[in-house]
């Protein structure tokens, strides 16, 4: 990391100093912050797929061999759970100087889960197990039981992205501080896998008669009978590659002044509108805009 960033440095110092009428400008560049942000991730447009797209790649999954004439399909990746859903990473700042705005570069890496492609099929049946008279009142009531099976099929894969940006900053011996500028995050896709789940929830109600099953009114009881999930996974060969276009701005705080070690630290928040290309081995090229919202604290020294 330090190698690249030096390059970029270096890059920068070039161009910065063939810009100045005075031949003998120095680009005085150095590394002068570190910082670490957790955040939420970008969203593309997932690829849409059949069963038989799946079928070639994995060939013997159980789930998703069986038949599915009668359920409902839509793409999609609910209930899925491909891991850790949020974005920590990493970034390393290199000083620029400047009068009225600070300016900065900057290198980093980060770290994503990363949805490729899915599909999902769903039905819900209903059976009449009973019937019962209400003591209380001497009305019938049936015991209907409802069962909603979910099946999901999904690529994910492991996103490392590289972000590299230029910033304007305001004053940051003040107590808050901002910062605007331009990023471009390059990104390499790896560890892909076919995940397949099945989800079955079960549910009791007893209704009068016309009386239908709604969730949330339309029912006189209802009991919640059982929950059941499964979910397996197979590895995928492949890579993929994308990037990533956005303008971040961040507020920063600055509270601890006099403390010798806390003095250095910075509590930030950043918002970064995007848009995003990337192309998988088992996708189109894909894309999406969007915003990524982070959180984190950084290192001034």
């Amino acid at each position: 990391m330090k190698n690249l960033l030096t390059s970029l440095i270096l890059f920068t110092c070039i161009a910065h100093s063939h810009a100045q009428k005075d031949s003998s400008a120095k680009c005085k560049a150095r590394i002068f912050s570190i910082s670490a942000e957790l955040g939420v991730p970008p969203w593309l447009s997932m690829q849409q797929v059949k069963q038989s797209d799946y079928q070639s790649l994995v060939p013997n999954n159980e789930m998703l061999n069986a038949d599915y004439s009668g359920f409902k399909s839509s793409p999609g990746y609910a209930f899925m759970n491909p891991g850790f859903q949020g974005m920590p990473g990493i970034k390393v700042y290199a000083d620029l100087g400047g009068k009225k705005y600070r300016k900065e570069i900057y290198f980093g890496l980060s770290f994503s889960k990363e949805y490729v492609s899915g599909i999902s099929y769903n039905r819900e049946s209903y059976d009449t197990i009973g019937v019962f008279i209400d003591p209380a009142n001497n009305k019938t009531l049936y015991d209907i039981v409802s069962i909603n099976d979910y099946y999901n099929f999904s690529i994910v894969s492991n996103r490392w992205m590289i972000p590299l940006g230029f910033n304007f900053t305001s004053n940051q011996d003040k107590f808050f501080w901002i910062s605007l500028g331009l990023q471009i995050a390059p990104s390499i896709s790896t560890n892909y896998k076919f995940v397949s789940g099945h989800t079955q929830n079960t549910i009791e109600y007893l209704l009068e008669p016309g009386e239908e099953v709604k969730y949330g009114n339309g029912y006189q009881k209802s009991n919640h009978i059982g929950f059941s999930a499964k979910q397996t996974s197979s590895s995928l060969s492949g890579l993929g590659f994308g990037l990533y276009v956005s303008a971040p701005v961040s507020v920063y705080m600055h509270p601890f002044k006099r403390a010798k070690f806390l003095k250095h630290l910075n509590p930030m928040i950043s918002a970064s509108p995007y848009f995003g290309l990337a192309k998988h081995k088992y996708s189109n090229m894909l894309s999406g805009f969007g915003t990524i919202v982070s959180a984190g604290l950084r290192y001034n020294w």
